[in-house]
């Protein structure tokens, strides 16, 4: 069953707000809302009370009715009209908090709120298939980063191997070297030539393999940090579930 009247947007911008916020002694204070009614909040309350008999929540707690305040500092706010998109709830879910009792009510069991039952518990899959993305993602970056620092050091030995060609040749040369050999002055002219190219090629290739490699690891970063976040927020939410049952 859908709940959206329970969750519904305010329809004025000038409308009262009103919130509820979830009192849990030992942690912060948890700020839900807002809510366009006093009814809408009522509902939800009510919800919330019903989802309570299969999810944990700290000792003591308790439900008092506010006004809506975003500006507020000394309380976790948590959004009740949540988005319906995977990628959404798993960057709301990385701002959540990680603590076990300072989590309630969790995105899981407001999820359940907001969607209903299997609506909600089907998004939750979701997000946790986002988890094992972003994992993924920064597998495939480190994958990239590991490319480019082998395509580094082979860049590497190609110029010092370029490098021992040029000193070998002239090595090989007179130093009075007129062409008067086999090998004609325009032929070593070019092979000088070549050398000069070869090695600003080498150097460019070593500046774009740089560049990816930085590019690489950026991305690599973020989402492996992204994933790192959502299991800590899993985990909490786990921890939940485990006291609950």
């Amino acid at each position: 069953m859908n709940n959206d009247h329970l969750t519904s947007p305010l329809q004025l911008a000038d409308a009262p707000a009103f919130a509820i916020d979830v009192v849990k002694p030992g942690y912060p204070t948890a700020h839900l809302g807002p809510f366009a009614a006093e009814e809408q909040r009522s509902s939800y309350l009510q919800a919330l009370r019903r989802q309570m008999k299969t999810t944990a929540y700290p000792e003591g707690v308790c439900f008092e009715d506010v006004p809506y305040d975003s500006d507020r500092t000394d309380v976790d706010h948590l959004p009740v009209d949540l988005p319906g998109t995977p990628v959404e709830l798993a960057t709301l879910l990385a701002a959540e908090p990680d603590a076990t009792g300072r989590a309630f009510p969790d995105l899981p069991t407001r999820l359940r709120i907001r969607f209903g039952d299997d609506d909600g518990e089907r998004l939750w899959r979701l997000v946790l298939a986002e988890v094992e993305a972003d994992q993924a993602h920064a597998d495939h970056f480190a994958a990239h980063v590991k490319r480019c620092d082998a395509a580094t050091d082979a860049l590497k030995d190609a110029m010092a191997l370029l490098r021992q060609a040029r000193r070998a040749l002239g090595d090989a040369a007179e130093e009075d070297w007129c062409g008067d050999g086999e090998l004609d002055s325009v032929d070593y002219r070019d092979a000088e030539a070549f050398f000069d190219i070869a090695e600003r090629q080498i150097r460019a290739i070593q500046r774009i393999t740089q560049n990816f490699r930085a590019e690489a690891e950026t991305f690599r970063a973020l989402n492996a940090t992204a994933a790192e976040t959502l299991r800590r927020r899993l985990q909490t939410c786990d921890e939940k579930a485990a006291k609950a049952s």
